[in-house]
């Protein structure tokens, strides 16, 4: 009597869970090159370029240190997984009213999500009474 084992669930590749033209693109509009990335996250060039190009696949923490790195944005983690969470035009808008304002998107989502809280955490309150 032979045991089975159950299927290996095949995880899907990068180049379908993540955007790997944008990520190349936001090294690119950091001017960082494929030596200067592997100097700062050691990181290889040949594993950062083969993962750019979708044929490898890197370990978590490699990729954590390369959003680290860029520095990415909430906006452009999401778009970095395919997530839209804002339509295009609304994203311009919402960075736009940032630079005018002279904060950071992250400061401007910070401050959104404490006025958010504090709104409905008061709305709560009265509706407990």
């Amino acid at each position: 009597m032979s045991t089975r084992r159950p299927p290996r669930r095949r995880r899907p590749p990068a180049h379908r869970t993540l955007d790997l033209k944008r990520l190349r693109a936001y090294r690119q509009q950091r001017g960082l090159t494929l030596a200067r990335v592997q100097e700062l996250t050691g990181i290889s060039r040949s594993a950062l370029c083969d993962f750019e190009q979708g044929r490898t696949v890197l370990q978590l923490h490699k990729l954590l240190a390369l959003i680290r790195l860029y520095d990415l944005d909430l906006f452009e983690l999401a778009a970095l997984f395919r997530l839209e969470v804002l339509s295009p035009g609304h994203l311009r808008l919402f960075r736009h009213a940032c630079a005018q304002t002279g904060c950071s998107a992250q400061e401007a989502l910070e401050d959104l999500i404490v006025r958010y809280y504090m709104e409905n955490s008061t709305m709560a309150h009265h509706l407990d009474k």
